[in-house]
């Protein structure tokens, strides 16, 4: 099983990379792989402080949401209240194939500093818990990209949780939103014909005249030389302190966040799917976004400024959407569809 993961994380990397012929041989692999991937050869377990050292270690250096420096940190993410829960195939026990972590609370959490707990090592726990929070989810094989292993875990999770905390209602995400300051920001700042529902004056709409004003004041203030208000705005962005400046936050709070919503909920691939990995994962399961729930200042990180300008998003689950992606993982495994 190993050597067919690795062997179909090179075909998938060589398709990223141009190759039009693999694909025959990439279904063939990935239907191999589905088969061995049903109920009865995954088992989930959740990881915590009594879990094996290797296992441990393993998990947190293919975390790769909110990257961890020390095991240290990875033990803050084993709790009463901060759990780790892994789907593991029978023939490699050893190895979590996808993990995922839950922070417990009361009510929504809007920043992950509140979760990861960095520098904070004598936390109380949360009593009475009535909400879980899915802030990581990571595949730790590559040739696992794009089985629906994903949904299987965060269902089979929030039945385990259901079981333990009947009282939890609500079920949401901490998400970040990779590829906004990136990748959506400076062609549509640009404006450059890109495809992106977004335009450029529709954007700067969303940015009233004197928070333009004010903007372009304090970039001059700060020894900025940009006159247009565009590449004002895509220079300040680009500056990994901008998040300092007191200023800067009050202005920029309301108007990205809109974009960012933008972002998520309009901007589509060519198939139709929302163009943003994290929403098409957690949309297509049936969760809700909300503009509310796009929260400015989440992850001051430099990872996370650097990835969208410190957003992150949470992404609701009701129960009508559990029952969906129950539907959902149901028809992805293949004993169903063999009857079984």
């Amino acid at each position: 099983m190993k050597f067919i993961l690795e062997l179909r994380a090179e075909i998938l990397e060589l398709q990223r990379a141009g190759r039009q012929d693999l694909e025959p041989v990439e279904e063939e692999i990935a239907g191999l792989l589905n088969d061995w991937c049903t109920h009865g050869f995954l088992f989930l377990e959740e990881i915590d402080s009594t879990s094996p050292f290797e296992k441990i270690r393993f998990l947190k250096e293919r975390e790769l949401v909110h990257p961890m420096l020390s095991l240290e940190e990875m033990g803050r993410r084993l709790g009463e209240d901060r759990l780790c829960f892994a789907l593991c195939h029978v023939v490699m026990p050893d190895e979590p194939v996808v993990f995922i972590e839950v922070a417990l609370s009361r009510g929504l959490v809007r920043s992950i500093h509140d979760i990861i707990d960095v520098g904070k090592r004598d936390r109380a726990p949360v009593r009475s818990p009535d909400t879980a929070i899915f802030y990581s989810i990571n595949n730790t094989e590559d040739g696992l990209a794009g089985l629906g292993l994903g949904k299987v875990l965060v269902f089979r999770v929030t039945e385990a949780l259901r079981r333990r905390h009947p009282t939890l209602k609500p079920f949401a995400t901490s998400s970040p939103i990779p590829g906004f300051r990136r990748r959506h920001l400076p062609p549509v700042l640009d404006g450059d014909d890109t495809g992106f529902s977004l335009s450029r004056d529709s954007a700067l709409e969303c940015f009233p005249v004197k928070s333009r004003e004010a903007l372009c004041g304090r970039h001059h203030e700060l020894g900025g030389a940009d006159k247009e208000f565009s590449s004002v705005l895509l220079s300040i962005l680009s500056k990994p302190g901008w998040h300092l400046d007191p200023v800067y936050l009050r202005l920029l709070q309301k108007p990205l966040r809109e974009i960012a919503h933008i972002y998520l909920a309009q901007e589509r691939d060519r198939r139709g799917r929302p163009l943003n990995p994290v929403a098409n994962f957690h949309l297509g399961n049936g969760a809700t976004l909300a503009e509310r729930n796009v929260n400015f200042a989440a992850n001051t990180s430099a990872r996370g400024i650097d990835e969208s300008c410190g957003l992150m998003v949470n992404y609701l689950y009701s129960r009508t959407a559990f029952q969906q992606l129950g539907s959902t993982v149901r028809s992805l495994l293949p004993w169903n569809r063999r009857g079984m």
